[in-house]
């Protein structure tokens, strides 16, 4: 398995909006009831409970175009 880029992986989450985090997280999103930034708060909190394995297979998951 590739090396954690904590740098680049890190800087990629942060970046995330709203709509590239539900593609990303199990977190459920009601875009029309819940405000984004409490979303935002949320998945942080699910991203951070992850290992950097599970970030990592996450990081590459979404980029994967197959």
């Amino acid at each position: 398995m590739e090396k954690y880029n904590y740098t680049i992986i890190e800087e990629w989450w942060r970046h995330l909006g709203c709509f590239d985090r539900k593609q990303v997280s199990p977190v459920y999103w009601a875009s029309t009831v819940e405000d984004a930034c409490d979303y935002l708060e949320r998945t942080d909190c699910w991203w951070d409970s992850l290992t950097e394995e599970q970030k990592l297979e996450a990081y590459n998951e979404f980029f994967d175009e197959s």
